[in-house]
């Protein structure tokens, strides 16, 4: 989608939208309205809700330990349905938005094609219905970890805001941000991503030489195979490098 619109003319913003404590933060009976909704009913719905209902928690330092404090809210973190049902509550985002939307569990982004100014309104719109979302089901923004990235040689830089009842922040401007464990960066370069791969595969070649005095041809392929390489193929068919100092 970015490529195909550089194609062509067209510059690109990116919005990186960050909820605060996403996991922790989704109230249980508003959940159970929204599975009821999805046609999720009779007993799974109160075995799920059993699952959610009566939890506990403390925190554990050394040999000290708080009270006991109930859980009023959030999804279990952890468990295989914890996620899912994040995800459930958060299906209906997308709806009446004018760009695309992407999500992935609690990463929110939006991508703005920039054709004419309307499209930077346009953009300004779907933040103004996204915060309005996010304060009729309370969940919110971490205001301070949205960001907006500016792709194109002639983009013309729009400030976007967020606003939460009077208080009014802007999307801070990134160059670089990590996105589902990829670096992208606003040149689309992707020294960065390599520099990080090749960084995190000599790690572990580090660690393997301290953990291990004897190895053979054998075991260092089973180790670089299942250790290494998964760091340098993660996602590599978008940034496999193609300049020689990047190979």
């Amino acid at each position: 989608m970015i490529t195909h619109a550089l194609e062509n003319g067209y510059n690109i913003d990116i919005g990186f939208y960050d909820f605060a404590k996403a996991f922790d933060s989704v109230p249980h009976e508003r959940l159970k309205l929204k599975l009821s909704a999805y046609g999720i009913k009779g007993k799974i719905l109160n075995w799920i809700s059993a699952f959610l209902s009566d939890r506990v928690q403390r925190v554990i330092l050394g040999g000290s330990a708080s009270e006991w404090t109930r859980v009023l809210s959030g999804v279990p973190q952890g468990s295989v349905l914890g996620p899912l049902l994040f995800v459930i509550y958060i299906n209906d985002l997308l709806r009446s938005l004018i760009n695309k939307v992407k999500l992935f569990a609690d990463d929110t982004k939006c991508i703005n094609v920039i054709k004419s100014e309307q499209d930077c309104i346009n953009m300004q719109t779907d933040i103004n219905k996204l915060v309005e979302w996010t304060d009729k089901w309370l969940i919110k923004f971490n205001s301070e970890k949205c960001k907006v990235m500016h792709i194109g040689k002639t983009n013309p830089k729009w400030t976007y805001t967020i606003t939460h009842g009077s208080e009014v922040q802007e999307l801070q401007e990134t160059k670089l941000e990590k996105d589902l464990g990829i670096l992208l960066s606003n040149d689309l370069k992707w020294c960065h991503q390599v520099d990080s791969a090749k960084n995190k595969a000599n790690k572990v070649i580090g660690r393997i030489k301290h953990a291990f005095t004897y190895l053979d041809s054998h075991s260092i392929k089973k180790l670089y195979t299942s250790l290494v390489r998964p760091h340098l193929e993660y996602a590599n068919t978008i940034w496999n490098p193609i300049l020689k100092k990047d190979i």
